[in-house]
């Protein structure tokens, strides 16, 4: 499995997820650009999606993906694809690749400011859904967190 681990409710999706290589997490970003979707999506794009990726899929797995993202009428695909990323197997450098690639909105082998101000808020989003372990943001003096957050989250 990738690096993040669940208990709870949704361990078994995120399990699911992270016997995965960063090969089917790059099909998945292909198959989303290929149908052109929308950056939010529901159900039943998620389950074409991960079908169209070669991912076994059920409702149970799509309900428990669903799930992990909490209050949304439809799924981040970009926060998704993400923490799926970061879940899969594979090396740094794959998953770094990945994660450069669905930021890099015109295709120029860069991104802007912009485009790395939303790849960090995403990845720290997906981050978090998926691996259960949640950012308390009922601290109203600040909208920061220090880096023993951080590193918990990456355990």
């Amino acid at each position: 499995m990738g690096n993040i681990s669940a208990s709870g409710p949704f361990a078994e999706p995120v399990s699911r997820l992270g016997d995965y290589d960063q090969a089917v997490a790059r099909t998945v970003y292909e198959k989303y650009l290929e149908h052109d979707l929308e950056f939010g999506i529901n159900n039943e794009d998620l389950k074409m999606l991960l079908k169209s990726s070669g991912i076994d899929v059920d409702e149970a797995l799509v309900e428990g993906i669903m799930g992990l993202f909490p209050n949304m009428a439809t799924l981040n695909v970009l926060d998704f694809i993400e923490g799926f990323s970061l879940l899969c197997k594979g090396s740094y450098e794959e998953k770094v690749n990945l994660i450069f690639d669905v930021f890099d909105f015109q295709q120029r082998g860069e991104i802007s400011f912009d485009e790395l101000t939303i790849m960090l808020m995403c990845c720290a989003r997906g981050l978090e859904y998926l691996s259960e372990r949640k950012i308390n943001r009922n601290n109203k003096d600040s909208d920061t967190i220090d880096d023993e957050k951080v590193a918990e989250m990456l355990r």
